[in-house]
């Protein structure tokens, strides 16, 4: 056997063999619990559709403080595709899908909108994603482009206050700059 420590020597804090046991009981009951990284890297799959790699980077990264900027964590494909690999992890990617799948017609139009903002606003987004979710969420406020005037045709503003004349000068000469009114 390796010298390589293992996921339940690492996070479980299991290295004797009746806890060991034990674990392997309680994943045949799916009665362990995710880490709330590893939830995270679950709900990022099957909620918001990203790939492994970016679900563990963004589950697993680390604030810096003192910088004020976030530490991704090395080696994200190797650790996802570790991680899928455990038996707890895919059952739970599982349980949220079924959750999901028996709960989309459910969906009410305000956790729609309020899923659709928390993408708009999400600085660590995607362009492209914050783009399309302001457009859909533009959709089903109500907000639309103003019809295009045709070509020639004539825009009518009212504006609430009614604008003084314009005065125009008569002569402007370079040398002497202008003249006063």
């Amino acid at each position: 056997m390796s010298n390589e420590l293992t996921f339940d020597d690492m996070y479980l804090n299991a290295p004797d063999p009746e806890a060991k046991r034990e674990l392997r009981e309680m994943r045949a009951d799916n009665a362990l619990l995710l880490t709330q990284q590893m939830e995270m890297f679950v709900a990022e799959i099957v909620l918001h559709g990203r790939t492994p790699m970016l679900a563990y980077e963004r589950a697993f990264a680390i604030e810096d403080r003192e910088l004020g900027t976030w530490v991704k964590p090395d080696n994200p494909s190797w650790e996802a595709s570790r991680l899928l690999k455990l038996p707890e992890v895919i059952g739970r990617i599982k349980e949220i899908r079924d959750m999901v799948v028996l709960n989309a017609g459910l969906l009410s139009r305000e956790e729609v909108i309020n899923n659709l903002r928390s993408i708009a606003l999400d600085p660590h987004a995607k362009h492209s994603d914050r783009l399309s979710a302001s457009k859909q969420l533009s959709q089903l406020e109500g907000y639309e482009k103003a019809p295009d005037v045709a070509v020639g045709g004539n825009i009518t503003i009212n504006l609430p206050w009614v604008p003084n004349e314009l005065k125009t000068v008569s002569s402007v000469t370079i040398d002497n700059g202008p003249q006063p009114l």
